[in-house]
């Protein structure tokens, strides 16, 4: 993501990038890749933004920037660790809102400690513990599980 260039131009840039240098000498790309840069953004509701400098995005805005910008490829898995990290509430509530219907187009391979947002996303989880696999399954199996309800509650 480069903060100097328009969040337009960061979500253009992510789509040229599927094209071959010799495409891009002779660029008609921004034209013709308009609707899908608009699309990208106004699903991460940053199409009234599209002018705006990347670094004048709070720190949530910047996250869902970067979150359309690996979508924007239309990649077939999206891994992301800890997407919510320095978010506030509401920005972790919308971040969630946003991830949902992701999981349609994509497989997601999300790394998160708060397990009250994943939990809303996934549809399996596994808890790791010091590198090793603690739990795997469900949410409700996770949530269920006395070995995670031990390291979640003796580490609060």
């Amino acid at each position: 993501m480069l903060t100097e260039l328009s969040v337009y131009d960061n979500v253009l840039l992510a789509l040229q990038s599927l094209q071959a240098p010799l495409q891009l000498l002779r660029s008609l790309s921004r034209r013709r890749l308009d609707e899908e840069v608009m699309h990208a953004l106004d699903r991460f509701r940053l199409a009234d933004r599209a002018d705006d400098l990347v670094g004048e995005l709070s720190h949530g805005e910047q996250q869902w920037l970067e979150i359309a910008m690996a979508l924007a490829p239309r990649p077939k898995l999206l891994l992301l660790d800890e997407p919510t990290g320095g978010m506030s509430p509401e920005e972790r509530r919308v971040t969630g809102e946003l991830l949902l219907p992701i999981k349609a187009e994509c497989a997601l391979v999300i790394v998160e400690h708060d397990l009250d947002f994943i939990k809303n996303i996934c549809d399996r989880l596994t808890v790791l513990d010091q590198g090793c696999v603690l739990g795997d399954g469900t949410v409700a199996e996770i949530e269920r599980d006395p070995r995670v309800q031990e390291i979640y509650t003796s580490r609060v």
